[in-house]
């Protein structure tokens, strides 16, 4: 199965661990925080011209509080943790059968950070020996078994007012900085009203054997 042919797949499994209730409400609960950082901005700042160049868009807590609160109001337990070095916050959400770390994919710092380069390693599985260390002592316990972590990335779209357009959800490769599968929030919207397909089933640490399989094929193929 081709990196093409496998794609559907993937998106119906991370649409169906985020689930439509997260889904729905996450462009609901970003706005809403941009609402009420620009009316902040606007009662506090006596020049106008300087409110409107305090951007929410650059907030990378923002976007990290509404993935948070979209988590827990659709029933997922969720956390915040900084990366290390520490400045970059990720979400670490469990769902029903799956781990997932979700981090901002538009900071240069977050790409450099020593959590990225070795935690995303486990979307190519690296799982057992590349993952713990750091990942089991920021958010996890001891004894919780990892072949089930799956790591996003996450990045906006917005307009020249700064009102959101899309978020992106981006499967990273581990090492050479580049994603190896994109999905708009719409596609995850529309895949999680579907029933999951029978390969997304499988279990995450299969799923991502599939991936790296497929984008090495792909990368030799283009070669």
């Amino acid at each position: 199965m081709d990196i093409t042919e496998l794609r559907p797949h993937i998106l119906s499994r991370i649409a169906h661990e985020f689930g439509n209730n997260f889904l729905n409400s996450l462009v609901f609960s970003i706005k809403n925080r941009l609402l009420e950082k620009d009316n902040f901005v606007q009662e506090i700042y006596r020049s106008p011209e300087l409110a409107r160049q305090e951007s929410a868009k650059y907030e990378p807590g923002l976007l990290m509080d509404a993935l948070l609160a979209s988590a827990e109001e659709s029933g997922h337990n969720a956390v915040v943790q900084d990366t290390k070095p520490k400045g970059h916050q990720f979400v670490q959400m469990t769902t029903p059968s799956c781990h997932i770390v979700i981090m901002r994919r538009d900071s240069i710092n977050t790409k450099n950070a020593k959590f990225y380069l070795e935690q995303s390693r486990s979307n190519i599985g690296l799982i057992k020996d590349g993952q713990r260390d750091l990942l089991v002592k920021a958010i996890l316990d001891e004894d919780v078994n990892l072949d089930d972590l799956l790591f996003v990335c996450v990045t906006g779209y917005w307009n020249s007012d700064f009102e959101l357009l899309d978020l992106d959800f981006i499967i990273p490769h581990p090492i050479e900085n580049r994603p190896i599968l994109t999905f708009s929030l719409a596609e995850l919207v529309k895949s999680a009203s579907e029933p999951m397909t029978d390969v997304a089933e499988e279990p995450i640490l299969a799923i991502k054997k599939r991936l790296e399989e497929a984008d090495d094929s792909s990368r030799a193929s283009g070669e």
